[in-house]
C-alpha cells in the first residue's frame, strides 16, 4: 500500500461519518441477519467492479476476502478476527455500499476513489488477520453459500 493511500484512509476513518458507520457496524454484531444482508450488498458492489484497473486488482481480491472473513466471523465459523477489526471491516463495507459518502459514487471514476482509499487503509490495518483468515479458508476449503458471493480469486 502506498503511504498516501494509508494516510488518506486513516483520515477517512477518523471522520464523524465513518465514526457513525463504526457505531452502526458495532450494532450489527448483535444482529447477524442484518450483517449478512450488508455483506451480500457489499459482495454485489465488489462484483460490479471485478474488472477495475489491473494495478488495484489485488486490493479487490483482498477486499472480497475481507467480506468472506467477516461473513464467516458473523456466522460463527471463524474466530481469528478481533471484534475491533470486525467493526472496522463492517464500517468500511457500510461506507463502500453507501452511495452518498465523501465523494458520491454517482460521479464517474472519482466516486470510487474514496472507497478504494478506505479499502486500502482497511487492508493495511487488518493485514495480519486477513492473511491468517486466507490460510484458514484455504485449509478449511470454506465454500460460500451460492446466495451470498460468486466472487472467485
Amino acid at each position: 500500500m502506498s503511504k498516501i493511500a494509508t494516510s488518506t484512509g486513516s483520515k477517512i476513518a477518523k471522520t464523524g461519518r465513518f465514526g457513525r458507520y463504526a457505531g452502526k457496524a458495532s450494532s450489527l454484531l448483535r444482529k447477524p441477519a442484518m450483517a449478512l444482508r450488508l455483506l451480500e450488498k457489499g459482495a454485489s458492489k465488489v462484483k460490479a467492479y471485478d474488472n477495475v484497473f489491473e494495478f488495484v486488482d489485488d486490493m479487490w481480491v483482498k477486499f472480497r476476502a475481507v467480506i468472506r472473513m467477516v461473513f464467516a466471523a458473523v456466522r460463527g465459523q471463524y474466530k481469528g478476527i478481533s471484534k475491533k477489526n470486525i467493526i472496522l471491516s463492517l464500517a468500511a463495507i457500510i461506507y463502500f455500499v453507501t452511495l452518498w459518502d465523501i465523494i458520491p459514487d454517482i460521479l464517474p471514476i472519482i466516486g470510487i476513489l474514496d472507497d478504494a482509499t478506505l479499502v486500502a487503509w482497511l487492508l493495511n490495518t487488518i493485514n495480519d488477520e486477513l492473511s491468517a483468515f486466507r490460510e484458514w479458508e484455504h485449509a478449511e476449503a470454506l465454500q460460500e453459500p451460492e446466495t451470498i458471493l460468486q466472487i472467485e480469486e
